[in-house]
């Protein structure tokens, strides 16, 4: 019985050191530190299946398949990670009409504390003579403020010049959101397409990219338009 014992006990710590190695190396690790961009990158790194099927009910994601036909969510690998301690913070003291003119476009968090700001900064919106409300474009940069409404303060997520766009937004849940665009990363790869996930509480972001130039250089502000379009008619 005690030798019995004994190697079942010893099984079993075999087996859990098993799983846990097996679960770290699937995990992408974030490292916590002073510096705001330290990369890290892990194995297991494509989206799960219910996240994609997530994605495609998205707008975007059948504009881009038309776009681009050979888009698919399942081709992203996520490339790095990093914690944001030090996200620039202004305060937010909008005009007296700025939810009247950018209402339809800002993306308010599930329970309403949040809301991601798109565009004010690059695109002017008001009516034209005939009373429809009209975008157009301030600059060729683009910024992305995440906005709390209570402490009327922002917080710029990201900001690219022309070579890059941010496209859309979408929250996975109160704590979670992403940004869907593409990204030029001035190397010998070129632009990709890229999805930036950030989880609001830790301050961590998450980019996962389709490297197929091609396909990002179709897809690079064509859908921003798109989407514009829809929310000012």
């Amino acid at each position: 019985m005690k030798r019995t014992f004994l190697y079942l006990s010893v099984v079993t710590a075999l087996l859990i050191a098993a799983c846990q190695s097996s679960d770290n190396k699937k995990q992408p690790a974030v490292t916590d530190n002073d510096e705001d961009s330290v990369i890290v990158v892990g194995e297991d790194t494509a989206f799960s299946v219910e996240t994609i099927d997530t994605f495609n009910t998205l707008a975007f994601s059948s504009f881009a398949k038309k776009r681009a036909p050979d888009f698919d969510w399942s081709k992203f690998r996520m490339t790095g990670s990093w914690k944001a301690d030090s996200l620039r913070t202004t305060s937010f003291k909008p005009s007296a009409g700025f939810f009247a003119a950018y209402g339809k476009l800002i993306k308010y968090s599930p329970d309403s504390a949040f809301f991601i700001d798109l565009d004010s900064y690059s695109l002017e919106v008001k009516k034209d003579a005939t009373g429809r409300w009209r975008g157009t474009d301030l600059g060729t940069d683009t910024e992305i403020s995440l906005v709390n409404p209570a402490t009327q303060t922002k917080e710029r997520l990201l900001f690219f010049g022309p070579g890059s766009s941010v496209d859309d937004a979408y929250w996975l849940d109160k704590d979670n959101l992403v940004l869907i665009g593409v990204q030029d990363n001035g190397d010998s790869t070129g632009k990709a397409a890229a999805l930036w996930k950030y989880n609001v509480p830790e301050k961590t972001f998450y980019l996962y990219e389709w490297k197929d130039e091609a396909a990002a250089n179709k897809l690079i502000h064509t859908w921003r338009r798109e989407r514009l379009q829809a929310a000012l008619k």
